[in-house]
């Protein structure tokens, strides 16, 4: 498998402006990287909304759950200020808004944060904007991207792995399974792991690694992608 390591932007771009927002994206494609990575979950009327929490407390100071509120009623809601006066106003948009605003030939790294019928809406939505060759989409949860695998093949899909996890994974893994998605936590301490995955002809990501001396290290390991918070300083890692 070519080395080619790739540099994804964390939550669109929300190291200099509030992540998972169309201003997000706009500052993150400046850097130019391989991709942009956001997540997308789900409105009481489902929805699919690129947001990361669970509830809204953290952005808009509503402490209210996502799937317990409406599209609509997120349109009243402060997404910006929380971050800066000078993103007062920011909107929580939808993946179709947030789509039609990524005209851009990076790839898009999607984790959808649970199952939810609107699922069937993300599938429409990408074959709507033709990005089905440069998404990948990604989940903890196992079901969730064998249902898009199932409905669309062309997907790749990416399955998600966090520190809290200890068993060796990589031995059982399913067949269907393009690339895997881990913690930095799990790989500072187990570098060889991404020979281990590549041997079984699957791609690694590491998440959401900000600490340029690992970042170097999985470099030289022969890491696929990077999804960091610090893209310039990743890429030049790529030029030494």
């Amino acid at each position: 498998m070519p080395h080619k390591t790739e540099i994804i932007v964390h939550r669109a771009g929300g190291f200099l402006a509030p992540e998972n927002t169309l201003s997000a994206l706009k500052v993150g494609l400046t850097v130019n990287p391989n991709g942009i990575e956001i997540d997308v979950t789900f409105t009481k009327d489902h929805v699919p909304i690129v947001y990361h929490d669970d509830t809204l407390l953290r952005t808009t100071g509503l402490n209210r759950k996502v799937k317990s509120t409406t599209y609509q009623q997120l349109q009243t809601l402060d997404n910006g200020k929380w971050f800066s006066e000078e993103y007062k106003g920011e909107k929580i948009v939808s993946l179709g808004e947030f789509l039609r605003s990524f005209d851009s030939s990076t790839k898009l790294y999607l984790e959808i944060k649970r199952m939810d019928k609107g699922v069937n809406e993300v599938l429409r939505l990408l074959q709507e904007y033709n990005v089905i060759s440069r998404v990948i989409v990604m989940s903890f949860h196992l079901n969730v991207i064998l249902y898009f695998k199932k409905h669309n093949p062309q997907l790749n899909i990416m399955y998600l792995f966090s520190h809290k996890w200890r068993r060796p994974w990589f031995l059982s893994q399913h067949k269907l399974i393009d690339w895997y998605g881990l913690d930095y936590k799990l790989l500072e301490k187990n570098l060889n792991w991404i020979e281990k995955i590549h041997k079984i002809q699957r791609r690694v990501n590491v998440w959401s690694c900000n600490d340029i001396e690992l970042a170097k290290k999985l470099i030289n390991y022969g890491i696929d992608s990077i999804t960091t918070d610090r893209p310039l300083e990743v890429k030049q890692l790529l030029d030494l």
